[in-house]
Formats: C-alpha cells, structure tokens, sequence
C-alpha cells in the first residue's frame, strides 16, 4: 500500500503526518546530488537543512509513532570519497563535499536512534543509481545520463579527468529489490 503525500521533511509536522499508520519507513528524501551542494555556503547550508535536519525529524516521528518495526535509510557511496577501491563499510569516512557530510551525518543519527532509544533500522549506500527518466543534462546528470545523451546524439562520450577513474553502477531495480529485501 503506497501514500502519496506533498510535504517538507524541514517541517516536522509533514514527517508525522507522512509516518502516521505505518510500520515501515523507506527514508529517500535527500538533496540527492553532490554538485548543488557545491555551488555556495548557502546552497552547503540548504543540503544540511535537508539531508541532516530532515532526517532528524524523519527518525523523530517514526520513533514518536511507536508502531515502526523497520526505518531504512539511502546512505550514499559519497561517503566512501576518494578511499582506494574495494570499498567496505569498516573504511573511515572521507568526507570532501557538503552532500558527503550530510548524508554521512544522516546515518550517525539513525545509528544513534537505533542505539538509543531502540529503532530498528538499516542503512544501504547506494552507488551512481541509474534508470528510465534520470536527468542528461544539468547539475543533476550523472556520468551515465550525460553518455546516454552522447550516444544518442552520435558524439563522443566525453570523459572527465585522466579516464583513469571507476566509478559503481545501479539500476533503480535492484536499489527497489534491495530496499524490499531489508524490510
């Protein structure tokens, strides 16, 4: 059974209202992009708003509720920032943008709810999610949007940096695959 609901999760009276009834929460409402939260001190401080402020009051309504048997939150591979590669939960965090910090501020509070007062949770970091409807143009294109756009305009893919870079893929059915699994 799916809700949709138009609210902020800067307002935590849209958090309880969106939690009202329900034993599961799948948190996803982020600034989802890094390079917005690049873009000035005030565009650093709105993607705090959101992705740390947000999610407190996200995990503070699902906790008032008493009825959530299972809380996920989307970490982010961001996390992970310019660590060698294979990746594993067990690195320190290398934190180099704004979005980075946040969503990794994200998971210590719902670790934090989960040591403190008992919420059961689970955070998955997804890596470069793909899928029909992305963006291909914009702050908001990934790698993957900007090449689909190249390939279907018959031009070069364009690479940047040394082309030396990896980079981790994800199709949005496996991220929704995974998130039911964890439930």
């Amino acid at each position: 059974w799916l809700r949709f609901m138009h609210g902020d999760i800067r307002r935590p009276e849209d958090c309880r209202a969106a939690v009202e009834g329900v034993t599961a929460v799948f948190h996803l409402a982020a600034m989802s992009k890094v390079a917005p939260s690049l873009g000035s001190p005030a565009m650093a401080e709105f993607c705090q708003a959101i992705n740390v402020s947000g999610t407190m009051n996200v995990l503070q309504a699902a906790q008032e509720t008493g009825a959530v048997r299972r809380f996920v939150y989307a970490g982010s591979s961001t996390c992970y920032g310019n660590n060698s590669v294979p990746q594993c939960e067990s690195q320190p965090p290398d934190l180099f943008t704004p979005y980075a910090a946040s969503k990794y501020q994200g998971e210590i509070l719902t670790q934090m709810f989960a040591r403190v007062y008992g919420l059961p949770t689970c955070i998955l970091r997804f890596f470069m999610v793909y899928g029909p409807c992305q963006p291909v143009s914009g702050a908001y294109a990934t790698v993957n949007g900007v090449f689909l756009r190249q390939a279907l305009e018959g031009g070069p893919l364009t690479v940047q940096g040394s082309g030396h870079q990896s980079r981790d893929f994800i199709h949005v059915a496996d991220v929704a695959r995974a998130l039911a699994a964890v439930l």
